[in-house]
């Protein structure tokens, strides 16, 4: 029955976000295959009472699915995302929080904390994490360089990782050797404990490294 209604209001949504917090499975976002729309909602499934429900961000955050990443931190359920932009422009990044239990959204960056001289980094995020009091962007800077000799412009790609400290909300980039994404492959796997549905996620990213003197 609980799967059965999970289904019934995913309907034709595809392309959606999935975590886990807690007994809670999260849906966020996603894109509606018959009516041709984007959802910008947030779904919490408890997975022992079977209860679900949806929430609507606030219309101020009305951009939260723009090119959004997210990641679970204690309670909360942190967005990436965009400014409006397009495939070759950069814009600052937009990181808001949800609290599951409480049901309270929070625009976490920028905020009073926000200063000039810490700007977002300007890049296509292709990972967003948590780790040791910080959330982390993974993704790719890209720089157009003007060839002196040649009347072209040459793109140029590189893979970075910066860190949002959650106590400082100072933003740094991190050291460390070249790779390069070549997949990432999530996968649910649905299996019975104690008479209870339990739900494994399984993020299986698959990194190429590489010397960078190389």
């Amino acid at each position: 029955m609980m799967l059965d209604n999970l289904q019934s209001m995913l309907g034709g949504r595809v392309f959606y976000h999935l975590a886990s917090l807690s007994e809670f499975l999260i849906i966020f976002g996603g894109y509606d295959n018959f009516s041709y729309t984007y959802y910008n909602d947030l779904l919490s499934l408890n997975t022992i009472s079977g209860v679900l429900k949806r929430y609507q961000p606030p219309v101020e955050m009305s951009h939260i699915l723009n090119f959004s990443k997210i990641c679970i931190v204690g309670n909360k359920v942190y967005m990436c995302c965009q400014e409006e932009s397009d495939e070759y422009v950069q814009k600052n990044h937009l990181i808001h929080s949800f609290d599951v239990v409480n049901a309270r959204w929070e625009t976490f960056y920028p905020n009073k904390e926000h200063n000039a001289r810490n700007e977002s980094p300007l890049l296509f995020v292709n990972l967003f994490f948590y780790h040791n009091e910080s959330l982390y962007i993974l993704g790719t800077d890209r720089k157009i360089y003007i060839s002196e000799h040649e009347e072209n412009l040459e793109e140029k790609n590189r893979n970075v990782i910066y860190k949002l400290c959650l106590k400082t909300f100072k933003w740094s980039l991190v050291k460390h050797k070249y790779f390069a994404v070549q997949y990432t492959v999530l996968c649910l796997k649905k299996s019975i404990l104690s008479n209870k549905i339990g739900y494994i996620f399984l993020i299986h990213l698959s990194l190429q490294q590489k010397n960078l003197e190389k």
